[in-house]
């Protein structure tokens, strides 16, 4: 479209209004709005749009739409030993996240700022994303509060985003680990996997027993 005077889409200063997506143009039914509003629920793709002025002049314009999902978060945490690290879970309504499904996932916003360069994650066998929130220490302080946006790439090349506002304070179940895992039971021990472990377990007192 040309750059200028905005053109007004008023049912009276315009004669047609179309959209084209996929190959096909349909007519759109002006109103009494100046503006064009666009339903965020589209799906990603690129949207052209013809108009043509009460007086003949005809402008084109196009829309490179990357579609937006609102995810859901868990916030009951989970502990992962592997990684020593407590995660709550983050799910996109219909679709998955596993590394058959998704070409690419990429952070975009962090704490409700846009990165200039963003993050690359790698997509796994989980079908959702795990969001860590805490270390072994049981502060619930990794992830600064705000909005968190990520960029898939679907295996067939197709695009969307999700999104989810974090609040650190929902958080919960997280707890300060000192040991790999185990709650130090004669049916449950403590797991012991590094030198750390070992130091935390000599730390314990030791019970006495009398007959």
């Amino acid at each position: 479209m040309y750059v200028g005077n905005q053109v007004s889409l008023e049912e009276s200063k315009v004669k047609l209004i179309a959209v084209k997506q996929n190959g096909i143009w349909a007519a759109l039914e002006p109103n009494a709005d100046e503006n064009l509003w666009f339903n965020k629920s589209k799906d990603s793709g690129r949207y052209e749009f013809f108009v043509v002025t009460s007086e003949g002049t005809m402008y084109k314009a196009a829309l490179d739409w990357v579609k937006h999902v609102a995810a859901e978060a868990d916030y009951n945490a989970i502990w992962n030993g592997d990684k020593s690290t407590w995660y709550i879970k983050v799910t996109v309504p219909g679709e998955s996240l596993d590394d058959r499904s998704v070409e690419s996932i990429s952070l975009i916003k962090e704490a409700g700022a846009d990165l200039e360069t963003p993050k690359a994650l790698m997509p796994d066998s989980d079908a959702v994303l795990w969001f860590g929130v805490a270390g072994a220490d049981g502060l619930v302080d990794d992830k600064a509060a705000g909005e968190y946006a990520f960029k898939v790439v679907r295996n067939d090349g197709t695009e969307y985003i999700f999104s989810f506002v974090y609040e650190p304070d929902k958080v919960n179940d997280v707890e300060k680990v000192v040991f790999y895992g185990g709650k130090g039971t004669e049916n449950d021990p403590y797991l012991i996997k590094t030198y750390a472990h070992l130091k935390a377990l000599e730390k314990l007192p030791v019970g006495i027993m009398s007959n």
